[in-house]
């Protein structure tokens, strides 16, 4: 069996967080997204919770940021059958985390909660 991944991705939106306003544009468009998709309403409100507060972070401690809403195609199995992802991603030019690898690790607090999650729908 061929283990490579077949992967088409749609780009729906490609936006520049400049000021506080485009955070909240980010979180409305990110909601928008997740209903047109079919997430139901709860997970509509953790996606658009998620994002935006990833997008507030990067827009107050970085340069340059950026946040990308699109859905691959690709490889990803609800049940037995394959559906499409949606995925954004936040990108900046900021300094970083200082001892990002010991807080992953857990050997330090970082002093703030860090949420990840995964939410998934038959889109």
């Amino acid at each position: 069996m061929n283990s490579k991944r077949l992967e088409r991705s749609t780009q729906l939106v490609l936006m520049a967080l400049r000021q506080e306003q485009d955070v909240v544009l980010c979180r409305n468009r990110a909601r928008s997204i997740a209903a047109a998709l079919r997430f139901d309403r709860q997970q509509q409100v953790r996606i658009a919770t998620a994002v935006s507060e990833i997008a507030r972070n990067a827009s107050r401690y970085a340069r340059q940021a950026t946040v990308e809403f699109s859905v691959n195609h690709g490889d990803t199995k609800v049940g037995s059958r394959v559906a499409p992802s949606f995925v954004t991603v936040v990108r900046d030019k900021g300094p970083g985390i200082e001892n990002l690898s010991s807080i992953w690790l857990g050997l330090i607090n970082p002093g703030q909660v860090w949420v990840w999650a995964f939410l998934e729908r038959n889109v």
